[in-house]
């Protein structure tokens, strides 16, 4: 379920007379309210529910639920219910009953915008955990993210908190999991889900990013050795590329950085063989 609630069917089936029916409903940790709707053909179905420690629900006890009931449905909320596995007790003589839920939880899951990555290279993705808009750890939660490629297979990870994995810092709330070098082009389904042991309900939100291949510089070196201080020399070419098919830059996109043995400052020259357009080259020569 997502934090804010969707409506699900936990059950359905035909009363026989005297029939007796026990329907099991799981209530996630963090849940803030949950709203059971039975819709019944038969007026005389009679509907009780009972807490994970057994103990029936009152529908006098106003102050954490409320209770309605009309001839074909009953509605029962409840405020901040105990997570845990509810029994839904169904005693009638015929008819077709049916059980629906919504709930909403205080936890709510997010995935920091990352923007573009390259495709070849390994790609950390953060999620967060929110409760009351505070970002928070959940503990015995397990926080899971399935990423599915553009051709539409799905690979699920397990992030973290405890600093490794592509986790900077250990718990400081932010989870994280690096996942191996993306193979394709275009748009990746991200889909988080936070879930408890024993517990089958989860907390899910989507998201996406997209990959795509950025340009590099192939650098072909020529002349490195016996360079006579005070003289230009070329020393090498650079070659900005995508995927090897030549991609224009300008010169003031490329930063240069000189190391000497002698740990002494120098001077480096880029100067493009053949502008393109608008002062774009994409083969320069090095000195």
């Amino acid at each position: 379920m997502e934090s804010k609630g969707s409506l699900t069917e936990v059950d359905s089936a035909v009363l026989d007379p005297d029939t007796v029916i026990e329907i099991s409903l799981n209530i996630a940790p963090g849940t803030d309210k949950t709203t059971l709707m039975f819709f019944k053909d038969n007026e005389v179905t009679d509907f009780r529910l009972k807490n994970p420690y057994g103990f029936e629900a009152s529908t006098g006890d106003r102050t954490s639920s409320s209770f309605v009931e009309l001839p074909h449905l009953v509605m029962w909320e409840l405020v901040g219910p105990m997570a845990g596995k509810w029994q839904i007790e169904v005693r009638g003589n015929q008819g077709q009953i049916s059980v629906w839920v919504i709930s909403t939880n205080k936890y709510t899951l997010g995935l920091q915008d990352f923007g573009a990555v390259p495709v070849g290279e390994p790609t950390t993705i953060t999620a967060f955990i929110t409760e009351d808009g505070t970002r928070t750890t959940v503990e015995s939660a397990r926080l899971s993210v399935k990423v599915t490629a553009p051709d539409g297979l799905s690979i699920i990870h397990e992030l973290n908190d405890d600093g490794v994995d592509g986790d900077a810092v250990a718990q400081d709330s932010h989870y994280a999991v690096t996942i191996p070098p993306l193979t394709a082009e275009g748009e990746y389904r991200v889909d988080l889900e936070l879930s408890w042991p024993g517990f089958e309900h989860t907390i899910t939100a989507r998201g996406s990013f997209q990959a795509q291949t950025f340009p590099a510089l192939s650098v072909t070196l020529e002349r490195t050795e016996l360079l006579i201080p005070g003289d230009r020399a070329k020393i090498a070419t650079v070659f900005a590329n995508v995927n090897g098919q030549p991609f224009s830059v300008l010169v003031e996109d490329i930063t240069l950085e000189l190391a000497t043995n002698a740990g002494e400052a120098g001077n480096l020259e880029l100067v493009p063989q053949s502008v393109i357009t608008q002062g774009r080259a994409f083969m320069y020569d090095l000195f």
